[in-house]
């Protein structure tokens, strides 16, 4: 899934590119089910991009990334093979 989230966030985002994203288009994942309903582009005081997308099933999901401590302090749960799993207050704080 993480291939999938990343390969979709380098896709849709129409800010600036950096190498990361460009390797992470040419992956090898279909991404023909998806579409973008909206972006938050990257600035220097949020420290992070965020797409919308939906897919085929017009499930939407908002993929964000960006510097560690600024994503995690606007997350409660990070996504597993075991399932969510709450983030610690400890790293919530950092």
């Amino acid at each position: 899934m993480v291939s999938l989230y990343a390969a979709l966030n380098a896709t849709f985002q129409t800010g600036l590119t950096n190498p990361i994203d460009e390797t992470l288009r040419r992956l090898d994942v279909d991404l023909s089910q998806y579409r973008k309903i909206d972006e938050v582009p990257y600035d220097f005081i949020r420290k992070r991009l965020s797409v919308v997308v939906s897919d085929s099933n017009q499930r939407q999901w908002m993929i964000t990334k960006g510097a560690f401590a600024n994503v995690v302090a606007v997350c409660s749960t990070v996504e597993t093979c075991n399932g969510l799993t709450r983030i610690p207050d400890s790293l919530a704080s950092l």
